[in-house]
């Protein structure tokens, strides 16, 4: 190899080294071409957290990924800012839409994202319920029953503990009785 081509050589691998190496640093940085407005932004990206596994996740009208029992979440990185239809789907149930607005520099984050059965199944374990609270692990239910005219009179005028697990009721405190407490 000649001088003049070995000097010819050095002097493109430099020019590409160069041009480059800035193009890396700014990719790296989040940096991407935006070919609709012509120039360069930072990008954002949509995190989304589904509690139902086997869905589809489509971002602007294309199926972009599918969720399974080991991958719920789904991440879309390197978004130019802007407006996206992110729709969650799966068979037998509501689907979930929404239009995100994508910021530079910013994920926009939906955690916790639970779609809805489209046949809800009815299981009733006490009515007339007033008040319930749910425990904190979701295993258990506070309830106050209202007091009606008519019906068992088993479950009237208390305070009852459901166990969520295995739908069993426990009455902790009856306040039929407590007048019969409070009197003597």
């Amino acid at each position: 190899m000649t001088y003049k081509t070995r000097k010819n050589l050095f002097i493109i691998f430099a020019i590409i080294f160069f041009i480059s190496v800035p193009l890396v640093v700014l990719y790296t940085k989040g940096y991407r071409a935006d070919w609709k407005n012509k120039n360069l932004v930072k990008t954002g990206g949509i995190d989304l957290g589904i509690k139902i596994d086997n869905t589809k996740v489509f971002l602007n009208d294309k199926l972009k990924k599918e969720t399974n029992f080991l991958f719920r979440g789904v991440v879309f990185r390197n978004l130019i800012p802007g407006k996206y239809n992110v729709r969650v789907e799966k068979e037998n149930y509501h689907s979930w839409a929404k239009n995100i607005i994508v910021k530079e520099e910013q994920v926009t984050a939906y955690h916790q994202l639970i779609l809805f059965p489209k046949k809800l199944e009815k299981n009733i374990l006490v009515q007339n319920v007033l008040y319930a609270n749910l425990s904190p692990n979701k295993k258990y239910a506070i309830a106050y029953l209202q007091p009606t005219e008519t019906g068992s009179d088993l479950l009237k005028n208390r305070v009852v503990i459901i166990n969520l697990e295995n739908n069993s009721i426990n009455t902790t405190l009856d306040l039929n009785k407590t007048d019969k407490i409070q009197n003597s």
